[in-house]
């Protein structure tokens, strides 16, 4: 019995032993995959010099993760690191390996064990992006912030950090900005009211409102009428038809060119020239900001755009903008900024001017539109509206003084990760 109980004590410790050095080489066998998969894919997503980021080789980026989780030089140096042109982009490739020192194999012999893993990441040509950027230059705007500047001091600063991350570094045609400052009213370009098709009393005016607003509150507008219950077909919504859509001239006097809604912008100089000129003035309209904003995202744009490339006032390489809702080949997002909440009285009560926007925000996110809410010293009415419309939780911000130029940076840098292709 003594000699058969050690021989089923060996036995025992045999296995003991393969099952708890199996278990620690599956654990640290996992854990350097799964630094390898963030490493290749951080490294391949390397943009250098760009602003809050080290100015590395997507190779040195690389070994930085492993030196961070533990790893040594000698190690690193052993490692087979490819960094290249990959099929449409740039690609990281490694093989890491390492040595596991055993607890109780070494009785069988086992002194220890070889890790491996293969990870590979490729970042392609980004996808083309669709922004538009709706802004609050309402007279508050013009008060003094909680870091001792006007509010519109902080929103100039901010959206020109937000467009510089968005515009600087790209080849022009990946990026079409548009921005809609809005106040009571939205100021839009020379000629562009008379493009719609049911306008009454346009006169050359600048300013418009729209009649239609209430057949947006009862159905999410996703652009196949079959796909949404309790839809009427034949009404227009704030992406689909936007030239078909109700629309009346407003007389909003002769409107500075700071408020004056830009479309298509796609180089650097020109955004930065119209952010730089923007004032406060006026009420607060939030809901007449994001329909015309919304329409920028509607291919039944394509002839203003067509026409101002024409008359040197666009970019031609925003020809055949905006894309549509539908084109596989664009992402779409709209950035909706204000320090207030929908106020005063002509164009309705606050209740049915917030109505009109979050039918707006609802229409916009039933077709894929990702939508930012950023509240700026607002008041709660505003916070809340600003909430709704927000596509998540994570798309929402409330803030105030230099924490607006945080929050636009922040939506800056995740559309710049959201357009990237990185395949593994």
């Amino acid at each position: 019995m003594i000699i058969l109980g050690l021989i089923f004590f060996v036995l025992m410790l045999f296995v003991a032993s393969l099952a708890i050095d199996v278990a620690r080489y599956e654990q640290e066998r996992v854990r350097l995959q799964s630094v390898a998969d963030r490493a290749v894919l951080a490294a391949a997503n390397v943009r250098p010099e760009s602003e809050g980021q080290l100015d590395l080789s997507p190779e040195e980026y690389l070994r930085g993760y492993f030196l961070a989780e533990g790893y040594s030089i000698e190690q690193l140096d052993q490692w087979s690191i490819i960094v290249g042109d990959g099929i449409s982009g740039r690609g990281v490739e490694m093989r890491p390996t390492a040595q596991l020192s055993t607890i109780l194999m070494p009785f069988i012999g086992v002194d220890r064990l070889t890790l491996g893993a293969h990870s590979r990441a490729e970042v392609g040509a980004p996808m083309k992006i669709e922004i538009v950027l709706v802004v609050d230059i309402s007279g508050s705007m013009g008060w003094t912030s909680s870091n001792g500047r006007t509010r519109i001091e902080n929103l100039r600063d901010a959206a020109r950090d937000l467009v510089t991350e968005l515009l600087e570094d790209r080849d022009e045609g990946e990026v079409f900005i548009t921005i809609v400052p809005y106040d009571g009213n939205v100021a839009v370009p020379p000629g562009m009211l008379g493009y719609f098709e049911n306008l009454d009393g346009w006169a050359g005016r600048r300013c418009a409102d729209f009649d239609d607003f209430p057949q947006l509150y009862n159905f999410l507008g996703n652009g196949n009428p079959s796909y949404a219950e309790n839809r009427n077909p034949n009404q227009p919504n704030a992406v689909r038809n936007s030239l078909q859509s109700r629309i009346r001239a407003v007389n909003c006097g002769t409107p500075q060119q700071y408020r004056v809604l830009q479309p298509m912008i796609t180089d650097l100089d020109t955004a930065l020239t119209h952010i730089d000129s923007l004032q406060a003035t006026g009420t607060t309209s939030i809901d007449l900001g994001l329909r015309f904003g919304a329409m920028f995202f509607d291919s039944d744009l394509q002839p203003v755009i067509t026409d101002r490339i024409a008359a040197g006032h666009t970019s031609g390489a925003a020809a055949g903008r905006p894309a549509g809702v539908d084109d596989p080949e664009t992402l779409q997002f709209m950035i909706l900024m204000t320090d207030g909440a929908n106020c005063c009285g002509a164009r309705g009560s606050r209740q049915t001017l917030d109505l009109n926007s979050r039918a707006v925000c609802d229409n916009l996110k039933a077709e894929g539109v990702m939508i930012y809410g950023v509240a700026f010293e607002a008041p709660q009415h505003g916070v809340d509206l600003m909430q709704q419309c927000a596509s998540s939780p994570s798309h929402f911000s409330n803030t105030h003084g230099q924490g607006l130029a945080d929050a636009f940076g922040a939506i800056g840098r995740h559309i710049n990760a959201t357009a990237l292709r990185l395949t593994q």
